[in-house]
Protein backbone atom coordinates (compact mmCIF):
# COMPACT_ATOMS: atom_id res chain seq x y z
CA UNK A 1 0.00 0.00 0.00
CA UNK A 2 1.63 3.71 -1.07
CA UNK A 3 0.28 5.97 1.56
CA UNK A 4 0.35 8.99 -0.86
CA UNK A 5 -2.57 6.70 -2.91
CA UNK A 6 -4.76 7.61 0.68
CA UNK A 7 -6.16 10.76 -0.44
CA UNK A 8 -8.81 13.70 1.02
CA UNK A 9 -12.36 13.00 -0.69
CA UNK A 10 -11.20 9.07 -2.12
CA UNK A 11 -14.08 7.03 -3.60
CA UNK A 12 -15.61 4.39 -1.18
CA UNK A 13 -14.38 1.24 -3.34
CA UNK A 14 -11.20 2.41 -2.42
CA UNK A 15 -10.96 3.63 1.02
CA UNK A 16 -13.05 0.21 2.02
CA UNK A 17 -10.14 -1.96 0.12
CA UNK A 18 -7.33 -0.33 1.78
CA UNK A 19 -9.32 -0.43 5.41
CA UNK A 20 -10.06 -4.28 4.59
CA UNK A 21 -6.31 -4.46 3.88
CA UNK A 22 -5.11 -2.91 7.68
CA UNK A 23 -7.95 -4.72 8.98
CA UNK A 24 -6.47 -7.83 7.42
CA UNK A 25 -2.65 -7.34 8.62
CA UNK A 26 -3.89 -6.60 12.20
CA UNK A 27 -6.67 -8.62 12.93
CA UNK A 28 -4.49 -11.46 14.33
CA UNK A 29 -3.19 -8.54 16.94
CA UNK A 30 -6.18 -7.77 17.95
CA UNK A 31 -9.26 -8.70 20.41
CA UNK A 32 -11.66 -6.94 18.28
CA UNK A 33 -11.44 -5.08 15.39
CA UNK A 34 -14.13 -2.82 12.77
CA UNK A 35 -13.87 -0.51 10.41
CA UNK A 36 -15.36 2.96 11.60
CA UNK A 37 -16.17 6.26 10.09
CA UNK A 38 -17.11 7.50 6.81
CA UNK A 39 -16.30 4.40 5.10
CA UNK A 40 -18.70 1.86 8.10
CA UNK A 41 -21.38 4.66 6.98
CA UNK A 42 -21.52 4.04 3.34
CA UNK A 43 -20.28 7.86 2.85
CA UNK A 44 -19.12 7.94 -1.66
CA UNK A 45 -16.01 10.09 -0.76
CA UNK A 46 -14.84 9.26 3.13
CA UNK A 47 -11.92 11.34 4.38
CA UNK A 48 -10.04 9.14 6.07
CA UNK A 49 -9.63 5.95 7.32
CA UNK A 50 -10.81 4.89 10.34
CA UNK A 51 -9.97 1.79 12.47
CA UNK A 52 -11.23 0.66 15.93
CA UNK A 53 -9.75 -1.67 17.68
CA UNK A 54 -8.82 -3.73 20.87
CA UNK A 55 -5.18 -5.21 20.98
CA UNK A 56 -4.54 -8.10 22.46
CA UNK A 57 -1.89 -7.80 25.41
CA UNK A 58 1.98 -8.39 24.49
CA UNK A 59 4.11 -10.55 27.05
CA UNK A 60 7.39 -9.91 24.90
CA UNK A 61 9.47 -7.77 26.28
CA UNK A 62 9.55 -4.09 24.81
CA UNK A 63 5.76 -4.12 23.50
CA UNK A 64 2.76 -3.10 25.21
CA UNK A 65 0.48 -4.70 22.86
CA UNK A 66 0.86 -6.86 19.70
CA UNK A 67 -0.34 -4.53 17.55
CA UNK A 68 2.31 -2.18 18.91
CA UNK A 69 4.48 -5.20 17.80
CA UNK A 70 2.92 -6.49 14.15
CA UNK A 71 3.09 -2.17 13.12
CA UNK A 72 6.76 -2.47 13.89
CA UNK A 73 6.91 -5.63 11.63
CA UNK A 74 5.08 -3.94 8.63
CA UNK A 75 7.34 -0.72 8.99
CA UNK A 76 10.30 -3.08 9.31
CA UNK A 77 9.07 -4.88 6.56
CA UNK A 78 8.34 -1.82 4.55
CA UNK A 79 4.64 -2.84 3.82
CA UNK A 80 3.68 0.58 4.02
CA UNK A 81 5.46 2.87 1.97
CA UNK A 82 5.83 6.74 1.71
CA UNK A 83 5.09 8.59 -2.18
Amino acid sequence: MRLSQVELGMKYSVALQYANEIVGLLSSSCERIEIGGGIRRGKPEPHDIEIILVPKPCEEFGYATMVEKKIWELYDAKTFREG
